[in-house]
């Protein structure tokens, strides 16, 4: 069984005995913090039930004054039993705060220094990007001399080619040579900083180079006519998703079923209506909206023709049939083509639906213009091609939190039934291409048994989006024709 590794911050690999360190206790004081907090909430509630004992028996005079003897009875020290459970409550609460402050100075050192990793594999990623405009030729067979010596070391392994060593020998200088390749077809400067601020869209100036003869080929091979109808799920029926892990659980479900968006209605008890949409990566079936040349026009750099792609006018849709009103709350999930469908709407100013969080995994989405109201939790594994196609990292901010996933050979428990490497579900003893949802939902449990204060933000983000009951499940299919 193959395990995946999270990292919170960032892509980091020279640091990462001392970054690994800072995350077990950056963890460990933060779950004490949450025990702490909750034993204080345990004496407040024992102050209550004694203070409530001592008014029960009004008439008893020396009971409700708390004195030390009562006639005929044990010595009872009402009043001293108070003072005792409101210093534990005190002292309870005071060390949660302190425990809670201690994790956030080291969640915060670590920021610091995996920001300093992701800067240094920025300039990398830069050089390899200029290398690959100026010299393709001489930097493509590096690159391929790179894989094809980690293919040997996979056949040497395992008797038999296999393609995903060939792709995590080269996955650190995957988004350069992505931003490379894209300059040269979007006919980009080798050095855009010569030319003026520097810029890190090539993959989507590209795709938008690309987007148009994409487009004429899916609309030649497929038709134009999309048809969205709602339909009995193939796949079982998506429980209530009340946390990211729900939601990823419910993605990893619905990619059983052809072609398919579903929606889900929840309900509050102040009468508000949220909805999660759940969106499947690309499928393999010639009639699919989701198709592999929707993919090129969903990564342009221009938003209409993002909204033009048949996949996202599918999902809108769907969203439109199920009920959606503008003022709802709305919570888009998706893997690969799904999350570049889920960022596309929400970046898109002109569409009518309020997208507060969007959920991806192993989605190309680093350029999408998704404004900050819109929270952002991005799933990425290292040795994946698919997720570095943007040709770039996703920006660092509060309201957008990327979990990077590293492969690691075997899961490794820190001995109290948390993960510093989680199991994927499902893995077998050859190494796969991990971007199947049982690597990204690893990565997201990685980044749980972390104790990640910032993971645990964007979960409890999402929980309040979806507080409400669920009050029913639709299901779209959505098909080309001519």
């Amino acid at each position: 069984m193959w395990g995946v590794m999270a990292s919170v911050y960032g892509d980091v690999h020279r640091s990462r005995v001392d970054l690994d360190a800072m995350e077990r206790h950056a963890g460990a004081l933060n779950r004490t913090a949450l025990r702490l907090g909750a034993l204080a909430d345990t004496y407040a509630a024992a102050l209550i039930q004694i203070e409530a004992l001592s008014r029960s028996v009004p008439f008893c005079r020396d009971f409700s004054m708390g004195t030390h003897r009562l006639n005929g009875h044990s010595s009872f020290d009402h009043r001293h039993l108070i003072h005792m459970c409101t210093a534990q409550q005190r002292s309870a609460k005071a060390l949660a705060s302190r425990c809670s402050v201690l994790a956030g100075l080291l969640w915060r050192a670590r920021a610091l220094y995996s920001d300093a990793e992701s800067s240094t594999m920025a300039l990398i990623n830069r050089a390899v990007r200029g290398s690959m405009a100026l010299m393709p030729v001489s930097t493509a067979a590096g690159a391929l001399s790179l894989a094809a010596m980690g293919a040997a070391y996979g056949v040497a392994k395992e008797g038999r080619f296999n393609i995903a060593y060939a792709l995590g020998s080269t996955a650190w200088a995957h988004e350069g040579l992505v931003a490379g390749l894209s300059q040269r077809i979007a006919v980009m400067p080798a050095f855009p900083i010569l030319q003026g601020a520097p810029r890190d869209d090539e993959a989507n100036q590209a795709a938008g180079r690309l987007a148009s003869p994409a487009g004429f080929i899916g609309r030649l091979v497929q038709g134009s006519s999309l048809h969205v109808s709602r339909i009995q799920s193939q796949a079982p029926a998506l429980p209530a998703a009340h946390s990211i892990d729900d939601a990823l659980h419910n993605l990893d479900a619905l990619g059983l079923a052809k072609s398919t968006v579903a929606v889900q209605r929840y309900h509050d008890d102040a009468g508000a209506d949220s909805w999660v949409v759940t969106i499947p990566g690309t499928q393999p079936y010639a009639d699919s909206p989701l198709g592999w040349a929707q993919n090129v026009e969903l990564m342009s750099d221009d938003g209409d023709v993002r909204m033009r792609a048949a996949s996202a006018r599918f999902v809108l849709e769907a969203m439109s049939e199920a009920g959606i009103r503008p003022g709802d709350q709305v919570a888009l999930v998706g893997h690969s083509q799904g999350g570049i469908i889920a960022a596309s709407l929400a970046a898109q100013s002109g569409t009518a639906y309020r997208i507060s969080h969007i959920i991806t995994a192993g989605s190309p989405i680093a350029n999408h213009p998704v404004p900050a109201s819109t929270w952002v939790t991005s799933m990425e594994i290292d040795d994946e091609l698919v997720s570095s196609l943007d040709g770039a990292s996703n920006p660092p901010r509060r309201s957008w939190l990327t979990i990077r996933g590293t492969v690691t050979s075997a899961p490794a428990s820190n001995g109290a039934g948390r993960y510093l490497s989680a199991p994927v579900s499902g893995s077998g003893s050859a190494r796969e291409l991990p971007h199947g949802m049982n690597y990204q939902r690893a990565a997201w449990q990685s980044a749980q048994d972390l104790g990640s204060a910032d993971a645990q933000e964007h979960d409890a983000h999402f929980s309040r989006i979806v507080s409400g009951g669920l009050q029913e499940s639709l299901y779209y299919e959505g098909r080309m024709s001519t």
